[in-house]
């Protein structure tokens, strides 16, 4: 427990060094802009859920069994175009989930928070080429010397991504999550409102939260441990890489990154040597004032772009998009998705681009950017070129360094 309580010191020096502003910035896509909505709506949300409805202390009280929920979330799950290719994730995904709401019973109000069915559904399958990865390196990996991963989960929201990998990979391999994003309570205060709630990651392992509900911080199989860390902000990158980037190895994954955090990830990875793996998903495109000011993006040792190649207008307001028709804004989007590929610095790494359809319903951001290090891994690589989405209807895309 002493140590578990020295990460959290660590983290809050780092973070109190800082000057960051709690309010969320617009234009750049819904993962940063929509935060504060989606805590706001996720009560009323969960409502809607059948499951949750019937949920109450005990299982055996329970609409469902804990095998029953399993069953239905898996039957949901098999229903979606990648299950094939992507079967092994898919198939523990239930149980990962299942293992929340045991977690959770008996507070039945934090796990209908946590938990509204569509959402963690889609936010598992538009991961789980990344989930399928990190399983495949981590249990694959002889690191040897006793050392251990520390896997960084950029502008990671709730965490439901590094809450599925807590419960999928062996605690032997991996030393702790550390949780970023600049909506999290800064350590040593308070929660605001606007804040995202760390209550389902602490429980009362943190003082300021109900001491009468579970040390939740202490049931995870791997430590998960949130950092409020704003990326765009080049001292407050600089100061992260000083206190969680010194020590690999590192990999780092990226789901879901607004508009020119994107940049900043590639930037995290080729800048520190210590990350041994890296995964991207970029999400939207930049925002129209970097056009406007005729930035160049430069990315890595060689590569730049011009920022009006890739910009747009528009944002996503109260979950409804504000701007053109988003199927006008693909080409934008892959060509965005190239030109961060074509800055991973790949002078010591070997890098692939993959296109994986997870979003099927008119959306377009199905690009997924790896690179690791050398000497990497020849399984997960030999799995990564080879992996068939001919099941999707498409034939692969696959850009390889």
């Amino acid at each position: 427990r002493h140590h578990h309580h020295q990460q959290i010191i660590n983290q809050y020096t780092l973070e109190k060094s800082f000057t960051m502003k709690d309010s969320v910035s617009s234009g750049e896509g819904p993962k940063e802009s929509e935060t504060q909505q989606q805590e706001e709506q996720l009560e009323g949300d969960a409502r809607n859920s059948d499951d949750v409805k019937k949920d109450k202390p005990s299982s055996t009280q329970y609409g469902w069994t804990d095998e029953e929920f399993e069953q239905h979330l898996h039957a949901e799950l098999k229903k979606d175009l990648i299950y094939n290719d992507y079967k092994g994730v898919f198939d523990l995904a239930p149980k990962c989930i299942s293992k929340w709401r045991q977690r959770y019973r008996g507070n039945p109000s934090l796990w209908k928070r946590i938990f509204q069915k569509q959402r963690v559904l889609k936010e598992f399958i538009e991961a789980a080429p990344i989930i399928d990865a990190v399983q495949k390196l981590v249990e694959n990996s002889d690191l040897g010397d006793s050392k251990k991963y520390t896997i960084i989960d950029l502008a990671c929201g709730r965490g439901y991504l590094s809450m599925i990998l807590s419960e999928l990979l062996p605690p032997e391999k991996v030393k702790k999550f550390v949780l970023v994003d600049k909506q999290w309570p800064m350590h040593g205060t308070d929660p605001k409102p606007s804040h995202i709630s760390w209550t389902h990651i602490y429980g009362s392992f943190k003082e300021c939260e109900d001491q009468s509900i579970p040390n939740y911080y202490e049931t995870w199989p791997i430590p998960l441990n949130t950092s409020k860390q704003d990326l765009k902000s080049a001292s407050g990158r600089r100061k992260m890489e000083q206190v969680y980037f010194q020590d690999g190895p590192i990999i780092l994954v990226a789901v879901h990154l607004c508009g020119i955090l994107s940049i900043k990830a590639v930037e995290l990875f080729n800048n520190n040597p210590s990350v041994q793996f890296f995964v991207l998903k970029p999400c939207c495109l930049p925002g129209m004032v970097h056009a406007k000011r005729h930035e160049v993006f430069q990315l890595g040792p060689t590569h730049s772009f011009d920022a009006e190649l890739v910009c747009m207008a528009g944002r996503w307001k109260k979950n409804v998009w504000r701007g053109p028709p988003r199927t006008q804004l693909k080409s934008y989007f892959e060509r965005w998705a190239e030109n961060l590929y074509l800055g991973i610095d790949d002078g010591d790494a070997r890098k692939i681009q993959k296109h994986v359809k997870v979003q099927s319903k008119g959306g377009y951001q199905n690009e997924f950017l790896f690179a690791e290090r050398l000497p990497g891994s020849e399984l997960l690589w030999k799995d990564l070129f080879c992996q068939p989405i001919e099941s999707i209807g498409e034939a692969e895309n696959i850009n390889v360094q």
